[in-house]
């Protein structure tokens, strides 16, 4: 199967649709321009029959009736052939007209040729004769008096009023010429379809060449998205295009590049995830290798405190695993969520209450200025429990000694919202829009005294949506600031 490129296809249907116009075109004006002709040369011809309407005028003057042409077929052609053929001497004197112009005159209604008006005079006889029986004389009702014995169709003719005293008297009928016949009238007609024909052969190159660029414009940007398609597929997400043709296709690569941004940001983030992880877990793993094999060569002996190093080095490891376990159930929308009419407040009071012997030891104080604690709403009981675990150990690392740690709750538009907020310090403003991201950590060294894995809050953020609820993070003076939002109205 033959397959035909984006450009071939913009081409040919461009020039089918112009071929198509045009050949309408032609059509319609050479029969418009056909049919028009044959009009105005029957307009012609039957007013050039000026010198029959006023011979048939003087003999209406003069015998104040038709009766000589009534049914008498060849008085009627002798008065044609009187007009015609003499040049204009009719009953009325006129003056004769000159030769060349009564020659044009019977070529004119005869349709011969300047050899058969001069040569033949049968052939001419002939076709002033036939000129006579198109010719036909009509009273005031427009019936024939010619042959009244047969209708005419008065479609068939063209009418000329004949006038005595300005008052109609009766009508000259001119049948009119299915065709044309005289030489000179085919000739103009040949040569104005000429003309349309050459035209339209000009239109039709002048199309094909617009179509042609046309197509090269259209596909331009096009090829542009294609070798920037090309360099995504290839990993080169710092690929930008330019395109500015100020329509669909520049909106279309200003997303491009929106979207090559995302991904460039989304391949450095990977990159940093797999820094962070391998370090996140490298680190215990190297210290738990140390060890054993200070113990295999003899240099630590299994004591229960080295034993303990141990232990405390697989439930790190073991916490790192199960946090990225967390998350990724919580990425894919596969986090598993045990929901029931639960009240927040009290699940947030029971875990301040376990870390508050913890809080004393480090000057640490509570205000604890929470009220609303018969709000409910339907979550899952254990997966609060760790979004709050996870904020207050947050506030026993990250808080300044001697220092204080404000919860508060309101009910703001069928929303419970509840806010934890520390004196200090708090985090640089470039850090705050990344602190729920997985594996972020304001200090970049990822030093293990100074903060955990970076997981604990992105999977808070996770358990949060799953509640249909908002969390959020912001400076409030020289502390951070947790807002959660919960909606009381939420679905099991």
């Amino acid at each position: 199967m033959i397959k035909f490129k984006l450009s071939h296809k913009i081409f040919f249907s461009f020039f089918a649709t112009s071929l198509v116009i045009v050949g309408l075109m032609i059509f319609i004006l050479k029969y418009y321009v056909s049919d028009s002709f044959s009009t105005y040369i029957n307009k012609i011809e039957l007013d050039s029959f000026d010198t029959i309407a006023q011979t048939l005028e003087s003999h209406y003057q003069k015998k104040l009736n038709w009766n000589a042409f009534q049914n008498n077929h060849s008085k009627w052609q002798q008065l044609v052939w009187s007009a015609i053929g003499d040049g204009g001497m009719g009953t009325l004197s006129q003056p004769r007209q000159g030769d060349k112009q009564r020659k044009y005159r019977r070529r004119r209604m005869t349709g011969l040729s300047t050899d058969q008006t001069t040569g033949n005079s049968m052939h001419q006889r002939g076709s002033m004769m036939g000129l006579g029986r198109r010719l036909t004389l009509l009273d005031i009702q427009k019936h024939s008096l010619i042959d009244n014995e047969n209708d005419i169709s008065l479609e068939d003719y063209l009418l000329k009023p004949l006038r005595l005293n300005n008052e109609i008297i009766g009508w000259l009928g001119y049948k009119k010429a299915m065709q044309l016949t005289n030489p000179l009238d085919i000739t103009f007609l040949k040569s104005q379809t000429q003309i349309l024909y050459f035209t339209g052969a000009g239109i039709l190159i002048l199309a094909a060449i617009f179509s042609f660029l046309l197509s090269r414009h259209l596909l331009q940007p096009i090829k542009t998205l294609i070798r920037g398609t090309k360099n995504i597929a290839s990993r080169k997400f710092d690929s930008r295009i330019i395109v500015n043709t100020g329509d669909e296709f520049n909106d279309l690569a200003e997303q491009f590049n929106q979207m090559s941004q995302t991904l460039e940001s989304y391949e450095d983030l990977r990159k940093q995830w797999f820094s962070d992880i391998s370090h996140e877990l490298g680190t215990p793993l190297s210290i738990l290798r140390g060890e054993i094999e200070a113990l295999q060569d003899g240099i630590r002996l299994p004591s229960n405190e080295n034993l303990e190093s141990l232990h405390y080095e697989v439930n790190h490891i073991s916490k790192i695993v199960n946090d990225l376990r967390e998350l990724s159930l919580a990425e894919t929308g596969a986090m598993q969520l045990d929901k029931s009419p639960i009240a927040p407040i009290d699940i947030l009071q029971k875990s301040i209450l376990f870390f508050t012997n913890e809080f004393n030891s480090k000057k640490l104080k509570i205000i604890n200025n929470l009220n609303s604690s018969s709000s409910i709403i339907h979550g899952d009981e254990q997966r609060l429990h760790q979004v709050f675990h996870n904020l207050l150990e947050n506030n026993l690392k990250y808080t300044h000694q001697p220092g204080s740690v404000i919860f508060e709750s309101e009910i703001n538009h069928q929303n419970l919202i509840i806010t934890v907020r520390d004196s200090g310090p708090g985090v640089p403003d470039g850090s705050i829009d990344s602190l729920f991201d997985r594996l972020y950590r304001v200090d970049t060294s990822r030093n293990r005294k100074t903060g955990g894995s970076g997981l604990g809050l992105a999977i808070c953020k996770y358990i949060i949506i799953n509640h249909q609820g908002e969390i959020s993070a912001s400076n409030f003076q020289n502390g951070l600031q947790i807002k959660i939002s919960l909606p009381l109205n939420s679905t099991p």
